[in-house]
């Protein structure tokens, strides 16, 4: 029964692949960026993006209300440029994208999940701006590294453009803790008295049945690079070839199994299908009903303006074997369609130049890819929680990225759904990761 719905997947999976991308690579034309005017890093750039009078961005969140309406307004007062925003659903992103790019009718601006960055470059779907760089003199020396250098490929093609990194990290509700007695979390990036089995520990002192969990990890899929990498599989979901499912691991499994162990059988995380509702996770928190949430930074500017009932502050990622966790790179691209390349890089470029980052740093929405300016959100957070902010900076120096292949999105597909087996205490980690491996390692060498 198993062979024949994972063939049946196979077969759909593989034919809307196929579809989908054939189209893309037919349809679209190499752009290369002519001579311009230097960008300036403030509010003073947009020369390049003028004639144009106007510039497009799609994001898969809504825009409204966050730190990027602020930036894009902040940009639009400076450059006297329309920035024309196209929302779209998050549910539906990676299917409009790859349709808006096909279809020659991009943005010219597009968020663009950092681990696919690889695969839409196999396809010359996006724009190389290593002339850009090179152009406005732009050498990466001023910037973090793992955020500098994550766009660029084997090829040498710089194909997307990093705003910021999230480092996944605990967030903690501090007067929970000090209400049941139980000991803080590290204030520094050390595992010492913070292994998976003090983290469980403290836990299962937090929980409260049928009012409050003391933890949850597995909603954020970061987990399912972090948690494993600490536990001594050194290159987390894939071999750093990419041709190797290594969750499927012995290292990994037993991570994956503890996560959801903390479920299936301590009773201290939230059972799966309460996480699923979209916010769900985040809300939880906010209303007290988690002493430890494992997530992206980026939350933060979330829990400042709806976790105001309680005492709440950041630790880092229990350690085990190593303490890592993972840079999740917010990244945009140019795709190889756009209409206005000069506009598009302009506005990215304000984005991460001085006053975007400001704006940024200042929501603590993610930690700015020049030291600099991470610099300067650490020593201007003042009395705003998280207390212990400099810890993401620690993140993002202990921190990986994963390994990719020009087929992780084809990857994914196919062990996403056997790990919910998982989750929902259906199989164990090592029947349903040892079971998905083939069809994982197949896809990952493009052969499905």
């Amino acid at each position: 029964m198993k062979t024949t719905r994972l063939s049946r997947r196979t077969f759909l999976h593989g034919l809307a692949w196929t579809t989908g991308a054939t189209a893309l690579i037919a349809c679209a034309p190499a752009v290369t960026p002519g001579a311009a005017p230097a960008v300036g890093d403030a509010a003073t750039s947009g020369d390049a993006a003028a004639e144009a009078k106007s510039v497009s961005i799609m994001n898969w969140d809504e825009i409204a209300g966050t730190p990027f309406e602020k930036v894009l307004t902040a940009y639009q007062d400076a450059s006297g440029v329309t920035v024309e925003i196209q929302p779209s659903p998050a549910e539906e992103y990676e299917t409009r994208m790859r349709t808006m790019i096909a279809g020659g009718t991009a943005p010219d601006v597009m968020r663009i999940n950092d681990d696919f960055v690889r695969g839409y470059t196999s396809e010359k779907a996006l724009l190389d701006m290593t002339s850009f760089l090179e152009r406005d003199g732009i050498t990466g020396e001023e910037y973090f590294d793992t955020i500098f250098n994550f766009p660029r490929q084997p090829t040498g093609e710089y194909t997307a453009w990093s705003v910021g990194c999230q480092p996944n990290v605990v967030f903690y509700n501090k007067t929970m803790f000090e209400e049941a007695g139980v000991p803080l979390p590290p204030t520094t990036w050390t595992d010492e008295n913070w292994k998976f089995a003090n983290f469980l520990e403290a836990a299962q002192a937090l929980t409260v049945a049928d009012e409050r969990w003391g933890a949850l990890v597995y909603s954020s899929t970061g987990f399912e690079t972090v948690f494993p990498v600490s536990n001594g599989e050194p290159s987390g979901i894939y071999s750093f070839d990419g041709t190797q499912f290594t969750l499927a691991n012995p290292k990994s499994i037993e991570a994956v199994q503890w996560a959801a162990d903390l479920t299936c059988v301590h009773g201290v995380q939230p059972e799966w299908g309460v996480v699923q509702r979209a916010g769900a996770p985040n809300e939880l928190f906010a209303a007290g009903q988690l002493g430890m949430y494992f997530n992206v930074f980026g939350v933060a500017p979330y829990m400042r303006q709806n976790a105001t009932g309680f005492t709440w502050d950041i630790a880092p990622v229990p350690g085990q074997e190593t303490q890592t966790t993972i840079a999740t790179i917010v990244c945009f691209c140019i795709p190889s369609v756009a209409t206005n390349p000069e506009g598009a890089w302009d506005l990215l470029s304000f984005m991460s130049g001085t006053d975007g980052a400001k704006i940024f740093a200042d929501s603590g929405a993610f930690i700015p890819p020049r030291r600099e300016m991470a610099t300067y959100m650490v020593e201007n957070n003042g009395d705003q929680p998280p207390e212990h902010i400099s810890l993401v900076i620690d993140a993002l120096e202990n921190s990986v990225t994963e390994n990719f292949s020009a087929y992780i999105e084809r990857a994914r597909s196919f062990y996403r759904g056997e790990l919910e087996l998982v989750y929902t205490c259906q199989s164990s980690a090592e029947d349903a990761l040892t079971g998905i491996r083939e069809e994982v390692e197949r896809a990952l060498a493009g052969e499905i």
